[in-house]
């Protein structure tokens, strides 16, 4: 099976080209990094679960291994999404409503609604690996529910980077500077 792993990046780059001439690109939008290693880590699960689904160059063993990893990992993966979730909700969101008067709540329900599919992720992808251990190869509720996941976060980012971006561009530098935050999950609070 051939999938285009990588199709949420062009279309986020096609959007992007515009700000690149601002002075303040790419400095005052320091998010798109963070959203292109998140869109990044979805096609890394998909083409990960391919290479499981297909089994090529991979001994039964490492197939059952790899599988048993996979939502452990994708959980893992889920903290440090979270941690820029965290961040844009109680520094970035909170600063534009006040600069800006924007409201973004929008883009925090749709942080909620990344969460349950994530959490869907998980448990299919947890279950094709215990039906993997009982002889029953199927990853295709797995597939079904990472490419669901991946496509809302693709929207979501679209969406947030587009409210967004040309308002930090549109900031004085010291503007910009007075307002970034603790990006840190670590930080006590």
């Amino acid at each position: 099976m051939r999938h285009c792993y990588n199709s949420e990046l062009v279309i986020l780059s096609s959007h992007r080209q515009a700000w690149q001439q601002h002075s303040h690109f790419p400095a005052q939008a320091l998010l798109l990094e963070s959203h292109d290693t998140f869109l990044q880590g979805g096609a890394d699960f998909a083409k990960r679960l391919d290479r499981i689904e297909s089994g090529q160059g991979l001994q039964a063993r490492q197939v059952q291994r790899f599988a048993d990893r996979l939502a452990s990992e994708f959980h893992q993966w889920q903290w440090s999404m979270r941690c820029h979730e965290k961040y844009e909700e109680s520094t970035l969101y909170p600063f534009l409503r006040r600069r800006f008067d924007l409201d973004c709540g929008a883009l925090a329900l749709d942080h909620e609604r990344l969460h349950e599919l994530a959490a869907r992720c998980e448990t299919s992808l947890a279950s094709a690996a215990k039906e993997l251990k009982k002889g029953r190869s199927s990853f295709a509720l797995a597939r079904r529910d990472l490419q669901r996941y991946r496509e809302e976060l693709a929207r979501h980012l679209i969406a947030e980077e587009g409210m967004v971006v040309p308002l930090l561009l549109s900031l004085t530098s010291a503007e910009f500077t007075g307002y970034l935050g603790a990006e840190s999950c670590a930080q006590s609070e």
